[in-house]
């Protein structure tokens, strides 16, 4: 808190008093024309009113005072429990307009189940998974029986986990094939890290064959999966390369493409809730000709689970039955998480300045408590002016924030998600195109701009 200043106080006190407007109260806010923002009135004395702007007391003349722009809501910080977001909500106090805590959830976590593959248990206990969350279980059980299912358990729950030890399970065991639908390449890609990760982790002699089909795998690359002595065992793909991939069932080329299919167990379509609008009844066509083509090329329809997973949507069954085929009765939901869930913390701002300028602010701030994390904008153009905007504010350079949008050349793309992986950059600028993609663990924070 700084001093207060002597000086300018005597000189209020020997000036004569003006009468006191009805509209500066202790404890109400006032906006201030010599800071272009609104303060809180701690008090007054003669014609100087003391003032708290941002953490620090502030005296302002009162003729530099004018009344309120906005209606400000006193904030409550006690709520806040982390010391570190108390100390960041009390630096922007006067612009946040509310303060919603959602409490943390202890794990429900059940041991390994008994029949998985010896090797596979193994593995996954060589990468750090030692239990199964209730609703991996669940999921495990469903699979096992041959039920479909639709899962749509929150963020970061671990449903990955519901499917990937299945599909490694049934291609160890029963020499079964799957195909894992993703529709965006740094979803399929990080997917694709997990999947390599786990089987390199089986001895040696049991590794399964796991290929990866986006636009960013040449095509000479994708062919290859399907000459030679042996298929994919499991296959990442995105819609687009699938809907490519269907046209070559019958190409003598492409030999064993249709010894994959015919041994196809399971289909995953993840983040689901994309699949909306014409994407999404191109998408539902895509699968009928996937069926199709399993069909042609000896499997049954009864012999394919499908497992969709959705963030949270009103009629994820529903959703679920258009995508596969399938009666909603067929499908197995699984909605209740048994994952363990930290407290979180919503500030919700209501800038006195330019939005771009507010968060470009609070992006520093952020730095300045080393909180690691992403920010969420609408548009390229306002990526890049807010990044514009910090290089300036730091001195024409800024190495630990980074941007990410969807016009991003590929291997830019790949070179800034791996250098925010790595912790290189702190915090990275991104539009909706990284809105599902990457795990990170590290984060500390997720924000979100809007334009007004």
């Amino acid at each position: 808190m700084e001093s207060l200043n002597q000086s300018a106080i005597r000189k209020a006190v020997k000036q004569d008093s003006s009468p006191i407007p009805d509209w500066v109260q202790v404890g109400q806010y006032v906006f201030s024309t010599e800071h272009q923002k609104n303060v809180k009135v701690l008090g007054f004395l003669g014609n100087l009113v003391s003032c708290l702007l941002s953490g620090e007391t502030l005296q302002i003349e009162i003729n530099k005072l004018s009344p309120s722009t906005i209606e400000v809501n006193e904030i409550n910080l006690d709520k806040i429990s982390h010391l570190t977001y108390v100390s960041l909500a009390s630096q922007w106090q006067d612009e946040i307009n509310d303060i919603q805590i959602f409490p943390g959830v202890s794990a429900d976590c059940l041991p390994l189940p008994e029949n998985i593959h010896p090797s596979l248990k193994e593995a996954l206990l060589n990468t750090g998974i030692k239990q199964f969350y209730s609703h991996q279980i669940k999921a495990w059980h469903e699979l096992n029986q041959g039920h479909s299912i639709c899962i749509t358990t929150p963020t970061a729950s671990g449903k990955s986990n519901a499917f990937i030890p299945f599909a490694f399970h049934q291609a160890l065991t029963k020499r079964r094939t799957s195909i894992f639908i993703y529709p965006l390449k740094a979803l399929a890609s990080d997917q694709y890290s997990k999947l390599i990760n786990l089987n390199e982790a089986l001895p040696s002699h049991q590794q399964l064959f796991i290929g990866k089909c986006t636009g960013d795998v040449p095509l000479e690359t994708r062919k290859s999966y399907f000459k030679g002595g042996q298929c994919p065992d499991i296959l990442v793909l995105s819609p687009d390369v699938l809907h490519h991939l269907l046209y070559h069932t019958n190409k003598s080329q492409l030999t064993l493409l249709k010894e994959f299919l015919s041994r196809l167990n399971l289909v995953v379509c993840d983040e689901s809730h994309t699949y909306i609008s014409s994407f999404g009844i191109h998408f539902a066509n895509l699968l009928r000709r996937l069926r199709l083509a399993a069909q042609n090329s000896g499997n049954l329809r009864e012999e394919i689970n499908w497992v969709i997973s959705t963030a949270t949507i009103s009629n994820p069954l529903e959703l679920a039955s258009q995508l596969t085929g399938l009666s909603s009765q067929e499908i197995t939901l699984i909605n209740e998480s048994g994952a363990k869930s930290y407290e979180k913390t919503l500030l919700v701002f209501n800038p006195q300045n330019a939005p771009n300028f507010a968060c470009t602010n609070l992006i520093s701030s952020l730095l300045n408590f080393d909180l690691k994390g992403l920010v969420f904008v609408n548009a390229r153009h306002t990526s890049k002016h807010i990044f514009s905007l910090l290089s300036y504010h730091h001195g024409g350079y800024i190495s630990s924030v980074d941007l990410f949008y969807g016009s991003l050349k590929s291997e830019q793309r790949k070179e800034q998600l791996e250098k925010l992986s790595r912790g290189e950059t702190k915090i990275l600028i991104t539009t909706n195109c990284l809105e599902a993609g990457i795990d990170l663990p590290e984060a500390r924070f997720c924000g979100f701009k809007r334009l007004f």
